[in-house]
This record gives C-alpha cells, sequence and structure tokens, in this order.
C-alpha cells in the first residue's frame, strides 16, 4: 500500500507579520482585506478529507523567526541552513511518530535513526549569501 503524507510549507508572508505588513501596503489593500492564514487552511481542509496526514509547519517557523532566527535568506528568500533544519526535525519526528520512516522489511529501525542536520562542508554559508 502507498504511505503518503504531505508537508505544508508556508509562504514568508505567512510567518512574517513585517512581510506581510509590506506585502499588503504594496498591494493597497486593507489589513483585513486577506487572511494569511487561508492557502493553508484550504490544503489541510482538503488533505484531512481524503485521509492524508499533514504537517504544517506555519507555527515552528513564526516562532523561530519572533526568537530571532534566520531562517530566510535576505536576497533570494529561500531558506537558509537553519530554516532546512528546522523543516527536517518537524518532519522527522511527524513521520516517526506515524511510522513513515520504516524501511521495507524493517519493524523496529527507521530509516533515518542516524540521521543529523549539520553544517554543509564546501557550501555556501548562510552569512555569504
Amino acid at each position: 500500500p502507498l504511505r503518503l503524507a504531505a508537508l505544508l510549507v508556508p509562504g514568508e508572508v505567512q510567518v512574517d507579520p513585517e512581510r506581510w505588513q509590506a506585502a499588503l501596503e504594496m498591494l493597497r489593500l486593507e489589513p483585513g482585506a486577506l487572511d494569511p492564514q487561508r492557502p493553508t487552511r484550504v490544503f489541510s481542509e482538503m488533505l484531512e478529507r481524503v485521509g492524508i496526514p499533514w504537517l504544517d509547519l506555519t507555527a515552528p517557523i513564526a516562532a523561530a523567526l519572533a526568537g530571532g532566527e534566520t531562517i530566510y535568506y535576505q536576497r533570494d528568500r529561500h531558506w537558509t541552513a537553519r530554516g532546512h533544519a528546522l523543516a527536517a526535525r518537524h518532519l522527522a519526528r511527524f513521520l516517526w511518530e506515524r511510522g513513515l520512516l520504516l524501511g521495507p522489511g524493517q519493524t523496529d529501525q527507521p530509516v533515518a535513526a542516524g540521521l543529523r542536520v549539520g553544517r554543509l562542508h564546501g557550501r555556501q554559508r548562510d552569512a555569504d549569501r
């Protein structure tokens, strides 16, 4: 049987109040004109209806940003290594708790048992990007 799960990744404007406000101002919209959480709500409701487990990263990313962590690069708005590590931790826990990390024929050892998210040597560092 196919084992499937979905990862809901919020856009930066959904988790950064300053970016949300800037987007509203740029579009000349009133603060209540749009709901930044609507896309996540629509997808989560759809996944719930069809029985696909899902993980929403909105709260962990928003909390990390509020705590001063650099989750997005300033120039291209992609995740930094910290952003990827945050997502990996939450996704690994989510998959492990649902038994979705077990490999074929395995009953007690997860595929990612020894997975550690660390610094990528030889790659561009966060501060350089």
